[in-house]
């Protein structure tokens, strides 16, 4: 039996990166879309297959009534939207980020905890096949527990005006926010440090004894951003992980694991790799199987805390603790 899907949002994150992904979905069936803007939503619905668009979501969910819905609009939209449709029995998937700030999360959180539905945030570094056979690694016996996690990233200049928040981290900084935690854990304490024009380091003390870091600058000009993870555990074991889509793992400088898609062969898919297929099938499982998926409102609000107690620390100059 297929779990029956809407989608709400046609704007560019959705038409580029999560619609392609519905025709390589088991199990699902996606039965109709909304946006304000009817003409691009039934353009996006014509060249993937879906059978009917709205300009009104309501309609579309009391007509269709689907097990689940995903959403791609907006951080305060995710939120409302989530406060609004869990209550009403609908599952739900939204893009990242779930909120607009930790408040804001812990409200969504409060209202899943008391719906037992299913509310997803569509961090997709978690299933990215690289990510993924990583943290297999870091959860195995042999990577011991976690010591140290090293995170870089660049994606394009980030303005530096003031708000670290929204306009570096709440966009595409936030994806390896919440990898730290979810690579080592839960974190307890950050220490954020801004440099000029846009440089800015944070330093993690999780919860497990583990301590990390990730750099963001906007002076290596990679039109598409670079990113590079490396994770040490107590054994001495290395796992490095370059740009979401290679992994390689190393014990005593011997390999030992590795993943590395095959693009010019055509054996591989960007929409896999890069994570977009794999989360919204979670979604879908989850709805079938009644179980909980990776990336629920309680993991994701916590990277909305720590996002929240970052952009304290660089502001003040602090070490901000981040409540249990």
């Amino acid at each position: 039996m297929s779990v029956k899907l809407c989608a709400i949002g046609a704007g560019h994150h959705a038409s580029r990166n999560l619609y392609p992904c519905f025709s390589q979905l088991r199990n699902a069936l996606i039965a109709a879309n909304a946006d304000l803007d009817l003409e691009k939503a039934r353009m996006l619905a014509a060249r993937h297959g879906i059978p009917a668009s709205y300009s009104d979501y309501p309609e579309m969910l009391e007509r269709e009534k689907p097990d689940g819905v995903i959403v791609c609009v907006g951080a305060d939209f995710h939120a409302k939207a989530a406060m609004e449709l869990l209550p009403r029995g609908f599952h739900l998937f939204t893009e990242k980020p779930p909120a607009v700030d930790a408040a804001q999360a812990r409200l969504v959180r409060e209202t899943w905890q008391h719906t037992g539905r299913i509310c997803m945030t569509g961090f997709k570094k978690r299933f990215a096949p690289a990510y993924a056979k990583a943290k297999a690694i870091i959860d195995d016996d042999r990577f011991g527990s976690p010591a140290v996690l090293n995170i870089g990233r660049t994606a394009g200049n980030f303005p530096n005006r003031g708000n670290f928040l929204s306009e570096c981290l709440l966009e595409s900084g936030i994806h390896v926010v919440d990898l730290a935690q979810w690579l080592f854990g839960r974190v307890r304490r950050v220490a954020a440090f801004r440099g000029a024009p846009a440089n800015y380091a944070i330093n993690f003390d999780f919860v497990n004894g583990a301590v990390g870091t990730l750099t963001l600058t906007d002076r290596l000009d990679y039109e598409r951003g670079w990113e590079e993870v490396t994770a040490i555990g107590s054994t001495g074991v290395c796992v490095q992980v370059d740009n979401s889509v290679e992994m390689i793992a190393f014990e005593k400088k011997v390999p030992f694991a590795a993943h590395k898609p095959n693009f010019v062969a055509g054996s591989s898919h960007s929409s896999v790799e890069m994570g977009f297929v794999g989360e919204l099938q979670a979604f879908v499982d989850a709805i079938a199987d009644g179980t909980a998926p990776v990336s629920g409102i309680d993991s994701s609000a916590h990277t909305m805390e720590i996002l929240e107690a970052v952009e304290r620390s660089a502001l003040l100059g602090e070490m901000m603790e981040i409540p249990e």
